[in-house]
Protein backbone atom coordinates (compact mmCIF):
# COMPACT_ATOMS: atom_id res chain seq x y z
CA UNK A 1 0.00 0.00 0.00
CA UNK A 2 1.19 3.56 -0.93
CA UNK A 3 2.05 5.99 1.87
CA UNK A 4 -0.42 8.80 2.65
CA UNK A 5 0.78 12.23 2.93
CA UNK A 6 -0.21 13.63 6.35
CA UNK A 7 -2.53 16.70 6.59
CA UNK A 8 -1.28 19.86 5.36
CA UNK A 9 -1.21 21.32 8.86
CA UNK A 10 0.67 18.24 10.30
CA UNK A 11 3.95 18.69 9.49
CA UNK A 12 4.90 22.00 10.66
CA UNK A 13 8.26 23.69 8.82
CA UNK A 14 7.08 21.02 5.70
CA UNK A 15 4.47 23.50 4.46
CA UNK A 16 6.68 25.91 2.57
CA UNK A 17 5.37 25.96 -1.28
CA UNK A 18 7.38 23.37 -3.07
CA UNK A 19 6.10 20.49 -0.16
CA UNK A 20 2.69 21.88 -0.63
CA UNK A 21 2.82 21.32 -4.20
CA UNK A 22 4.58 17.67 -3.91
CA UNK A 23 1.65 17.33 -1.67
CA UNK A 24 -1.01 17.82 -4.27
CA UNK A 25 1.27 15.93 -6.84
CA UNK A 26 1.23 13.14 -5.17
CA UNK A 27 -2.85 13.49 -4.34
CA UNK A 28 -3.20 13.39 -7.73
CA UNK A 29 -0.83 10.45 -8.47
CA UNK A 30 -2.96 8.49 -5.75
CA UNK A 31 -6.07 9.34 -7.19
CA UNK A 32 -4.95 8.00 -10.61
CA UNK A 33 -3.78 4.93 -9.50
CA UNK A 34 -7.03 4.26 -7.77
CA UNK A 35 -9.28 4.91 -10.68
CA UNK A 36 -6.51 2.28 -12.70
CA UNK A 37 -6.75 0.03 -10.38
CA UNK A 38 -10.69 0.16 -9.95
CA UNK A 39 -10.77 -0.08 -13.91
CA UNK A 40 -8.91 -3.64 -13.30
CA UNK A 41 -11.28 -4.92 -10.70
CA UNK A 42 -14.13 -4.01 -12.40
CA UNK A 43 -13.27 -5.58 -15.53
CA UNK A 44 -12.14 -8.99 -13.63
CA UNK A 45 -15.80 -8.22 -12.00
CA UNK A 46 -17.01 -8.10 -15.74
CA UNK A 47 -15.29 -11.17 -16.75
CA UNK A 48 -16.51 -13.38 -13.21
CA UNK A 49 -20.05 -11.99 -14.12
CA UNK A 50 -20.41 -13.18 -17.25
CA UNK A 51 -18.65 -16.56 -16.73
CA UNK A 52 -21.24 -17.09 -13.81
CA UNK A 53 -24.08 -16.35 -16.67
CA UNK A 54 -22.13 -18.93 -18.66
CA UNK A 55 -22.30 -21.52 -15.93
CA UNK A 56 -25.52 -21.18 -15.28
CA UNK A 57 -26.48 -21.40 -18.60
CA UNK A 58 -24.83 -24.71 -18.46
CA UNK A 59 -26.01 -25.24 -15.07
CA UNK A 60 -29.77 -25.49 -17.09
CA UNK A 61 -28.97 -27.02 -20.00
CA UNK A 62 -27.52 -30.01 -17.44
CA UNK A 63 -30.62 -30.07 -14.53
CA UNK A 64 -29.26 -28.94 -12.17
CA UNK A 65 -31.29 -28.14 -9.52
CA UNK A 66 -32.98 -25.11 -9.84
CA UNK A 67 -31.62 -23.97 -6.22
CA UNK A 68 -28.37 -24.60 -6.84
CA UNK A 69 -28.67 -22.18 -10.40
CA UNK A 70 -30.57 -19.26 -8.88
CA UNK A 71 -27.27 -19.60 -6.42
CA UNK A 72 -24.95 -19.01 -9.18
CA UNK A 73 -27.00 -16.56 -10.86
CA UNK A 74 -26.48 -14.38 -7.48
CA UNK A 75 -23.44 -14.56 -7.63
CA UNK A 76 -23.06 -12.80 -11.11
CA UNK A 77 -25.44 -10.44 -9.73
CA UNK A 78 -23.17 -9.64 -6.86
CA UNK A 79 -20.39 -9.27 -9.37
CA UNK A 80 -22.54 -7.01 -11.73
CA UNK A 81 -23.18 -4.73 -8.05
CA UNK A 82 -19.19 -4.70 -7.67
CA UNK A 83 -18.93 -3.20 -11.23
CA UNK A 84 -21.25 -0.79 -9.98
CA UNK A 85 -19.59 -0.19 -6.70
CA UNK A 86 -16.02 0.32 -8.62
CA UNK A 87 -17.87 3.03 -11.42
CA UNK A 88 -18.99 4.99 -8.11
CA UNK A 89 -15.41 4.61 -7.09
CA UNK A 90 -13.59 5.66 -10.39
CA UNK A 91 -15.71 8.94 -10.41
CA UNK A 92 -14.84 9.63 -6.48
CA UNK A 93 -11.31 8.74 -7.65
CA UNK A 94 -11.73 11.28 -10.33
CA UNK A 95 -13.27 14.18 -8.81
CA UNK A 96 -10.40 14.22 -6.07
CA UNK A 97 -7.77 14.14 -9.13
CA UNK A 98 -9.51 17.07 -10.47
CA UNK A 99 -10.06 19.03 -7.43
CA UNK A 100 -6.38 18.40 -6.64
CA UNK A 101 -5.18 19.79 -9.86
CA UNK A 102 -7.48 22.99 -9.80
CA UNK A 103 -5.81 23.30 -5.91
CA UNK A 104 -2.24 22.57 -7.23
CA UNK A 105 -2.43 25.39 -9.87
CA UNK A 106 -4.23 27.38 -7.89
CA UNK A 107 -1.33 27.44 -5.36
CA UNK A 108 0.83 27.93 -8.19
CA UNK A 109 -1.16 31.13 -9.25
CA UNK A 110 -1.26 32.22 -5.74
CA UNK A 111 2.22 31.94 -4.20
CA UNK A 112 4.32 30.84 -7.16
CA UNK A 113 5.81 33.87 -8.07
CA UNK A 114 6.41 35.08 -4.36
CA UNK A 115 8.08 31.46 -4.44
CA UNK A 116 10.08 32.46 -7.08
CA UNK A 117 10.76 35.89 -5.48
CA UNK A 118 11.90 34.75 -2.71
CA UNK A 119 14.08 31.75 -3.79
CA UNK A 120 15.96 33.68 -6.46
CA UNK A 121 17.08 36.67 -3.22
CA UNK A 122 20.14 36.10 -1.69
CA UNK A 123 19.00 37.77 0.79
CA UNK A 124 17.55 35.50 3.81
CA UNK A 125 14.10 35.75 4.13
CA UNK A 126 11.94 35.83 7.19
CA UNK A 127 9.80 32.72 8.56
CA UNK A 128 6.65 32.19 7.10
CA UNK A 129 3.90 33.70 9.12
CA UNK A 130 6.27 36.98 10.16
CA UNK A 131 4.75 39.78 8.71
CA UNK A 132 0.83 38.91 9.45
CA UNK A 133 -1.18 41.99 10.44
CA UNK A 134 -2.05 42.48 14.15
Amino acid sequence: MAHSAPAIGDDGAANGFTAVTAKFTALKKAAAGLMEEADLVAERMRSDARASLKLADLCTAAEVDPKHIAAVIEIGQAFDGAVHGCKGLQTAAEGVLLAAGHAGSEHQAEYGAVHEAVTSSPARQARAGFYRPF
